[in-house]
């Protein structure tokens, strides 16, 4: 007896879902933590406006794709549920108790434009880590620095709580190399749900890797041993109380800010650094725009350039991985522009027209 045929629900109407479960969550925990105050309601309006948004945008992105002859998505076979690792329940707690931390803290603790500011700051610092170091450089060796620097960059990636640079840039190489192909692509949301390739994945016990990652630093045990559980946590528990602490003192001269504020701060910028993220994985391989054949199905979403810095032009970067600068709008070659000003990044990988140039010359 053959087995009947299943229909998978729309990219569309996943998001609806769970944008739906999103929303539904926010409004619980901000009710748990603040009762039914006009500050919760207020809250709750604000994230659901902000969710309707992001699900309009992506609708339009939708129709628009629609429109691109011979340039749709497509319709890869799903990948088998029964092959997931379960869950590794540890690390869910930690993962989720972050965030209930950051949405739910302010309006604990409350809030300030000091803490604002922090969590701003931090958001776009360590995101510069995440997309300069881990994704450019550990991933893709995109430009060239030295061996001490580069460790103290690993360190303060490590602060953004999305594991060592060593996993991640082995996960982004798999990602790369099986990219919306087959179920080794662990955050496709083509093979897998978007639940899935969004954060479950993450979760998982299956997901240690440490290969491939053939260069220099698999042979330095110190830096490897930094790498790995618990020691890869420390950088962030140091930034933590730093944010406490930072607090602590600027209470003395301000009254409307507190070691408590400072240090949710942390916290909500970590939750929204994580789906800043993860959004690179899931929303630009469903929508955006495709100006190069690749193998994928990796789109160019340009207002993810608020939140991803350089990494918005994921189209571009699956067909050229290598090369330092994404695009003309590219806030993370700019940052390097400025380490390599201050001698401390050299040897950019130039886009792969420009190598083509270089090789006929030479």
């Amino acid at each position: 007896m053959k087995n009947k045929s299943v229909t998978h629900p729309s990219g569309r109407v996943i998001l609806k879902r769970v944008a739906s479960v999103v929303l539904h969550v926010y409004a619980l925990i901000m009710l748990i933590a603040v009762g039914l105050s006009m500050q919760a309601v207020l809250s709750t309006v604000s994230a659901y406006l902000f969710i309707r948004c992001v699900i309009v945008i992506v609708q339009f992105e939708r129709e628009i794709r629609r429109t691109d002859e011979g340039k749709e998505r497509k319709h890869l076979k799903k990948g088998d549920r029964a092959k997931l690792a379960p869950i590794n329940w540890l690390r869910s707690i930690g993962f989720f108790s972050v965030h209930v931390v950051g949405i739910a803290g302010p309006f604990v603790v409350g809030w300030s434009w000091w803490a604002t500011g922090l969590a701003v700051f931090l958001y776009y610092l360590r995101m510069f880590f995440i997309t300069g170091f881990y994704h450019r450089y550990f991933s893709h060796k995109s430009f060239k620095s030295s061996r001490r620097f580069v460790c103290i960059m690993a360190f303060c990636g490590a602060t953004a709580l999305q594991r060592s640079a060593i996993w991640w840039a082995a996960m982004h190489r798999i990602h790369h190399a099986h990219s919306d192909q087959d179920e080794r692509d662990r955050h496709s949301p083509l093979v897998w749900s978007i639940i899935e390739t969004h954060f479950l994945w993450l979760n998982r016990k299956g997901a240690k890797v440490f290969t491939p990652l053939p260069d220099e630093f698999m042979d330095d045990p110190t830096f490897v041993r930094s790498q790995q559980y618990p020691w890869v946590y420390f950088p962030a528990i140091i930034m933590a109380l730093g944010c406490y602490i930072l607090g602590a003192v600027l209470s003395h001269w301000f009254y409307d800010v507190s070691g408590g504020q400072m240090l949710v701060a942390f916290f909500t910028s970590t939750t929204a650094l994580y789906h800043g993220t993860a959004f690179v994985n899931s929303i630009t391989h469903m929508i955006g725009e495709r100006d190069h054949d690749t193998k994928d199905n990796s789109g160019d979403v340009w207002w993810l350039v608020l939140f991803v810095l350089g990494e918005w032009k994921h189209n571009y970067h699956h067909n050229d991985p290598r090369a330092a600068k994404e695009s003309e709008c590219d806030p993370t070659y700019w940052g390097l522009i400025v380490l390599k000003k201050l001698g401390l990044v050299w040897d950019f990988v130039p886009a792969r027209e420009e190598r083509k140039k270089l090789i006929e010359v030479a």
